[in-house]
C-alpha cells in the first residue's frame, strides 16, 4: 500500500517481473508494457461501465453493447459451472469467445462514426477500441480473468474502511492497513485469517522459507499440522467430558 497513485511504487514492484499484469488501463501503467516484457490484460468490467453509463443518451446502442458483453460473461459462467482447467478454458474463449469479440469490435467501430465525439458512447467505443488488444488477452490464457473484480472486491475493505482511520495521526500512520492485503489474500485460498495470522506470528523466526508463511504456502505446509492438533485437542475434551 502506498500513499499515492503515481507510478514509482508500482514500478518498484514489477521492477524484473515478466508476465501478465491485470489492470484497469490506469495511464500510470502503460510505460510497464512498453517493453514486451509485461503483457497488459484488461478489464471487460471498466469497459461494460462505460456503456452503461452511455444508456441514457444512446439507450439502444448502449443497450446492444451491454447485450454483447453479456455473451462473454455467461461464457465464463460455463467455464466455471464446468471447472475447467486452464487449456481447456483457453480452447473454449478461442471458440466460443473470440468470434463474438472479433464481431463486437466490428459492431463498435462501425457504431462510432454516427455518434457525438463528446458523448459518453463515443467514450465506451474510444475506450474499448484503445484497449482492445489487452480485452482480448485472456483468449490467450485460460489462468487469466476477463475482468479484475477479485482484486476490486479485496481492496472494498479499505475503501469501506478508510474513513476508521483518518485520524491516525498521518497517512503513513495509516499503513498498518497493510494487513487488509494478507487478510483478502487468506480468503481468496480460502485460509481462515485469524488461524492463519496466529499460527504464522509463532512460525515467524523458526520458518527458514518464506513462501510456506504465505497463505498460499501455509495452506498447503501448515494448515493440515494445525488441524490435526485441533482436533487432537478436541477429542481430548471429549474423552475428558465423557469420563
Amino acid at each position: 500500500m502506498t500513499e499515492s497513485r503515481g507510478r514509482d511504487a508500482p514500478a518498484a514492484v514489477l521492477a524484473g517481473f515478466g508476465g501478465y499484469m491485470q489492470a484497469y488501463a490506469y495511464p500510470a501503467y502503460d510505460a510497464f508494457c512498453r517493453d514486451r516484457r509485461i503483457l497488459e490484460v484488461a478489464c471487460w468490467a471498466h469497459a461494460r461501465r462505460y456503456f452503461i453509463k452511455a444508456e441514457d443518451s444512446e439507450p439502444k446502442l448502449a443497450k446492444e453493447a451491454i447485450d454483447r458483453i453479456r455473451e462473454l460473461y455467461a461464457i465464463e459462467r460455463q467455464a466455471k459451472d464446468a471447472q475447467l482447467e486452464p487449456d481447456a478454458v483457453r480452447d473454449l474463449r478461442r471458440s466460443e469467445s473470440l468470434p463474438r469479440l472479433e464481431c463486437l469490435r466490428e459492431w463498435i467501430a462501425v457504431t462510432r462514426t454516427p455518434v457525438l465525439d463528446k458523448g459518453l458512447f463515443a467514450k465506451a467505443v474510444d475506450y474499448a477500441l484503445s484497449n482492445w488488444a489487452a480485452l482480448v488477452r485472456s483468449c490467450d490464457d485460460g489462468r487469466l480473468e476477463i475482468d479484475n473484480n477479485g482484486a476490486e472486491r479485496a481492496l472494498r475493505t479499505v475503501t469501506v474502511g478508510r474513513k476508521n482511520w483518518v485520524f491516525f495521526g498521518n497517512e503513513r500512520g495509516g499503513k498498518t492497513a497493510v494487513m487488509y492485503s494478507l487478510i483478502a489474500t487468506c480468503k481468496e485460498h480460502g485460509v481462515d485469517p485469524r488461524t492463519y495470522l496466529r499460527d504464522v506470528l509463532l512460525r515467524i523466526g523458526k520458518v527458514s522459507d518464506v513462501r510456506e508463511l504465505t497463505p498460499y504456502g501455509w495452506k498447503a505446509k501448515w494448515a493440515p499440522v494445525v488441524e490435526a492438533h485441533r482436533a487432537s485437542i478436541l477429542e481430548r475434551l471429549a474423552l475428558k467430558t465423557a469420563s
